[in-house]
């Protein structure tokens, strides 16, 4: 088994457990510090019974009521994964549907058409019906309703369902972590120390980068095509905690610029057009310590600051649509115990030194917080995840924010719950949206 797979299977739960560790010791050390003060009942009291949230990030504007409980317009779907289902809700109806009852895992993902949504080593009709079985961890076609699969033998197959099943990539490759090019003609995976691709129409092979001595994990294409944004695991799951070397190689001419250090969460990276937006490591795994915003774009994919780092806001979790930005925003803090991030949703546009605006009514109730904002197709709506934080983790209710009137909008759907890490909630690898 690659690398690459074994962070993603087994990781979270080492972490986890690790944070639960360093939970329970900090939570001894703050109880017996101020039982010394205040006795063993104020110290008690402190520790387990106190509410610690004291705010969002700077800016004003206060919560608001929700004003409806569905948009009631056609703003696509979105499917979410929890407690071992598989469910979709439209925006339309807020009606929520459970296409896989158990066994469903992994970050949910549309087909082009929306006909079909796949999960960790399997697919299902969003009509409802049995689901199906992927070797492994797969990749839809942009252009077509076709899969690419990495298989447990290092190979990768390419699954049309109710066409067709192709090797693009023998077994015993060693290939793995699949990803379509824009135009779907070609599929990127990893190969030991390098990124390959494959030609979807012949088969031809062709390294992309190297990126020797580091273990590549590819995240995403620019959408046209000529980047190929990805990190590099260091071979330590402690240090990768702490963050990756955020890297772009050229598809045609294999040269590869260091972007930046960065947590490895799927929605603090983001494309504006050809410009990668994402969010900085100020501090490491703590993510509630200063984090800031930058942009960079070829060809020096130098790094422009938009929001800064290490002030008394932590800016966390970035989306864009027609050059804005939207992010979620908190207080600076050492989140301790995890739970205190109490963030708010912004908007600000993808250049350097730009002025967030706060979108009112997003500031959320006391002991939530308001995570992974996500712009509608037509950018009119942004929809979120507001977090009750419980511990090592969060349960998660789906809201969306109408731009235009300025309101909440919602409760449309319970999205059961994820684990949250140093203020890192992992709904981006629970969520996705068709829009």
């Amino acid at each position: 088994m690659l690398i690459t797979e074994r962070v993603h299977a087994d990781d979270p739960e080492l972490l986890i457990e690790e944070a639960r560790t360093r939970q329970r010791r900090r939570r001894l050390r703050i109880a017996a510090a101020i039982a010394a003060a205040l006795g063993v009942g104020a110290a008690v009291w402190a520790v387990l019974g106190h509410d610690t949230a004291t705010g969002s990030a700077s800016g004003g504007g206060g919560g608001a009521a929700a004003s409806a409980r569905c948009p009631g317009t056609d703003l696509g779907v979105l499917a979410y994964v929890h407690a071992g289902a598989l469910s979709v809700v439209d925006f339309e109806h807020c009606r929520p549907r459970t296409l896989v009852r158990r066994g469903a895992s992994g970050t949910p993902a549309f087909s082009r058409d929306g006909r079909y949504v796949s999960f960790y080593r399997g697919y299902v009709s969003t009509a409802g019906g049995m689901p199906h079985v992927l070797p492994g961890p797969a990749a839809w076609s942009p252009t077509a309703d076709v899969l690419a699969a990495a298989t447990k033998t290092g190979g990768i197959l390419l699954v049309a369902p109710g066409r067709f099943t192709r090797q693009l990539v023998p077994n015993g490759s060693g290939a793995g972590s699949p990803v379509y090019a824009p135009n779907g003609k070609s599929v990127a995976f990893v190969r030991g120390t390098a990124i390959w691709s494959a030609d979807v129409a012949n088969g031809e092979l062709r390294k992309i980068v190297d990126a020797r001595p580091g273990q590549p994990v590819p995240v995403s294409f620019s959408p046209d095509g000529r980047f190929i944004v990805y990190r590099e695991y260091p071979n330590s799951n402690s240090l990768a905690a702490d963050g990756e070397a955020l890297l772009v190689a050229n598809v045609a001419t294999g040269h590869a610029t260091a972007i930046a250090s960065s947590i490895r969460r799927s929605d603090f990276v983001a494309w504006c057009g050809n410009t990668l937006a994402y969010v900085t490591n100020h501090g490491g795994r703590i993510v509630t310590s200063g984090d800031g915003i930058a942009v960079a774009s070829a060809p020096a994919w130098r790094p422009s600051t938009v929001l800064p780092a290490g002030g008394k806001t932590s800016w966390n979790a970035v989306d864009c649509s027609g050059g804005t930005l939207v992010v979620s925003a908190g207080p600076s803090s050492q989140d301790s115990p995890f739970g205190q991030e109490h963030r708010s949703l912004w908007t600000v546009a993808a250049k350097p030194h730009a002025t967030p605006h706060l979108l009112l009514g997003t500031k959320p109730p006391a002991r939530t917080t308001d995570e992974l904002p996500m712009w509608s197709g037509d950018r009119r709506f942004v929809a979120f995840v507001r977090t009750t934080p419980g511990g090592v983790g969060g349960r998660g209710t789906l809201f969306a924010y109408d731009v235009a009137r300025r309101a909440v909008i919602g409760p449309i759907a319970r999205v059961g719950a994820t684990n949250n890490y140093y203020g890192s909630y992992e709904w981006a690898d629970r969520i996705a949206w068709r829009r």
